[in-house]
């Protein structure tokens, strides 16, 4: 597969080879915008199918995409979310009123960082539209 394929033909493709090894419902709500030549590497551009989305495009989530970008193209590729909020590539629930501060009593987890953890990734991945309610590290 390469860059000249275009880019719904290598998400068409990227969405197959991951359908193999595990959920991918976030990837479905989302489209390959874009997909350029870029120096020695790749540019993508991903688009939400709808406005609420970007809460699925996590730091860990558009790096794994990279990865796996970089493994069907055999070259390295940059991920780039279009139209992102405000505050990086997905919006996670602010810090509530009762902790301003987005800590918890977790030893310092925060909410971002409980996000991004595998476990919260596959549960989001099955249930898109699950929300995370609250979260505590386990001793």
């Amino acid at each position: 597969m390469t860059v000249a394929d275009g880019a719904d033909a290598v998400w068409a493709a990227l969405l197959k080879s991951v359908e193999r090894s595990g959920p991918s419902v976030w990837m479905q709500q989302f489209r390959l915008a874009s997909l350029a030549e870029s120096g020695g590497g790749v540019e993508a551009e991903i688009a939400a199918a709808s406005a609420d989305a970007h809460r699925f495009a996590t730091e860990g989530r558009i790096s794994r995409l990279a990865q796996r970008l970089t493994d069907l193209l055999g070259r390295p590729v940059k991920v780039r979310v279009a139209d992102a909020p405000a505050g990086g590539p997905a919006q996670v629930a602010p810090p509530s009123r009762d902790d301003p501060a987005g800590k918890h009593d977790t030893g310092g987890l925060t909410h971002q960082e409980a996000m991004e953890l595998p476990l919260v990734q596959d549960v989001l991945d099955v249930f898109p539209d699950a929300a995370v309610a609250g979260f505590r590290r386990k001793k």
